[in-house]
């Protein structure tokens, strides 16, 4: 899922774990949960690459 070659500030989502995704800026990527809470857009990250790997999430 982590594409070195992105780090345009795009945010990709994974397809079979619903709400997590990869926030993919120049310096550092950050794990992020998205969902809807009372019908508001919530995100909160989870951690960064290099400090933690997928697999600690």
């Amino acid at each position: 899922m982590l594409r070195s070659n992105v780090t345009d500030g795009r945010i990709l989502r994974e397809r079979r774990l619903c709400g997590f995704c990869v926030r993919m800026s120049p310096g550092k990527r950050a794990f992020k949960v998205a969902t809807s809470v009372a019908g508001k857009q919530f995100r909160m990250i989870l951690g960064y690459w290099l400090l933690m790997s997928v697999d600690e999430i």
